[in-house]
């Protein structure tokens, strides 16, 4: 019995260690970019409902996170994960 246990105690423990880490650092550059664009989306719906922003500027936004999106998609699909070099050119347009 105590041999099954030291098992399947072992089994559990090899499990934990290898999903640990893809959970724990799973694309950190992925979610700073994915708040950047959720937030700046706010403040694109805040300006049109307040009139700080015409339509066409609502457009151009939207257009420019859109671009930013399918460029982040690119990125992450290419090799798995956005790198250290994707994340610095993503970042300053997000």
């Amino acid at each position: 019995m105590k041999k099954v246990f030291m098992t399947l105690l072992a089994s559990v423990m090899l499990v934990g260690i290898m999903v640990f880490p893809t959970t724990t650092f799973a694309e950190p550059g992925s979610k700073i970019i994915n708040k950047r664009l959720y937030r700046q989306k706010g403040r694109i719906f805040h300006g049109i409902n307040n009139g700080s922003l015409t339509r066409r500027e609502a457009r151009r936004l939207g257009a420019e996170q859109a671009k930013i999106r399918v460029d982040k998609f690119y990125a992450k699909h290419n090799d798995g994960h956005i790198g250290p070099r994707e994340f610095i050119y993503l970042k300053p347009r997000a």
